[in-house]
């Protein structure tokens, strides 16, 4: 098992975890706090689980933004959640891309610079929940909302000692477009939870990544 060094921070960012937050549900909850899982060690899988409409929300889960270029693929492997043996019938197959870190709004976890081991479910392009999930490609810029964890939190990753998992899966993830992020998710509609509520439709947020990492450091800081 690979350590963390300075030079190389090795984190995982997961698609679609019932256990730490999963966009796949179909409907959306009333009670924005109830929406909010429990981060139970369990296989990383393409379930069930609450649907995450605004940064607001994303935050309350996430603890820190990394922005960064996708590069190639370093591994892969089974995730079982600590199921043994681990099979195609109890687990979900994972590939690891290295991510060039060009911003972090906590520099104690992941720095600038870092290059970034990133853990994306092996399946492209599948829709699960209503919910498509599209593959990380190299060379493609995008924003992270994530949480810092470590093996010892997540038993069925055996690759790496700690790693990041980015909010809701797909919801976790804004890509750069003509230097905006642009949620990856439609059901990431808004910076508040209010105006989420409010929106008509679902139209993907587009955004500025500063103020979306503004947004973020506030509402942490009130915490």
């Amino acid at each position: 098992m690979n350590t963390l060094s300075r030079g190389v921070r090795l984190s995982i960012a997961v698609t679609c975890s019932v256990a730490f937050a999963s966009g796949c549900s179909e409907g959306k909850s009333q009670d924005a706090e109830a929406e909010l899982p429990d981060a139970t060690p369990t296989p990383i899988t393409l379930g069930d689980g609450p649907v995450y409409e605004s940064v607001e929300e994303l935050v309350a889960r996430g603890e820190l933004i990394v922005r960064g270029i996708v590069g190639a693929t370093v591994a892969t492997e089974l995730d079982g959640g600590g199921a043994t043996p681990e099979d195609s019938s109890n687990a979900v197959p994972i590939k690891f891309v290295e991510l060039a870190v060009s911003e972090s709004s906590d520099e104690a976890v992941v720095a600038l610079g870092d290059v970034a081991v990133v853990a994306w479910d092996d399946y492209a392009g599948v829709t699960s929940g209503g919910e498509d999930h599209p593959d990380l490609v190299a060379g493609a810029e995008v924003l992270l909302v994530v949480v810092d964890k470590t093996s010892k939190e997540a038993p069925g990753i055996q690759s790496f000692d700690r790693f990041l998992v980015p909010v809701g899966g797909s919801a976790g993830v804004f890509d750069i477009v003509d230097g905006n992020a642009v949620a990856r998710s439609a059901e990431v509609v808004a910076l508040s939870r209010s105006n989420a509520r409010s929106s008509d439709g679902n139209v993907p947020l587009t955004s500025s990544v500063d103020t979306i990492v503004n947004f973020a450091q506030r509402a942490w800081a009130k915490e």
